[in-house]
């Protein structure tokens, strides 16, 4: 989905001195697999069909809750020329269904 202008904002002055020109996920997809060898085949069909400007593979450092999935950033050229840079979130289904569960105990931002 796309974030809304007002978590941008929030985003970027947060970790990047409110500099929204550093905000690399305002548009994001997660694609779901099964099992980790569907979500590798999955990283190289994305490699192969997109643009790769970053991958960040967080089943090897998770964050700080032990989230894991593979983070890709893609550019994409626009109809007018201008590039655009789109997140897509590899994850576990069951990975993504223990997360939304876990969502009623906190207030994620």
């Amino acid at each position: 989905g796309i974030k809304s202008r007002e978590r941008v904002v929030e985003k970027a002055a947060v970790k990047y001195s409110s500099d929204v020109r550093l905000i690399k996920d305002a548009s994001r997809l997660a694609l779901y697999y099964a099992d980790c060898r569907a979500l590798l085949a999955g990283v190289r069909g994305v490699k192969q069909a997109f643009n790769c400007k970053l991958v960040e593979n967080r089943f090897r450092q998770p964050t700080v809750l032990g989230w894991r999935d593979v983070t890709i950033l893609v550019e994409e050229e626009l109809a007018d020329g201008k590039r655009h840079i789109c997140e897509l979130q590899l994850q576990l289904e069951a990975y993504a269904h223990a997360r939304k569960a876990a969502h009623r105990f906190y207030k994620a931002r």
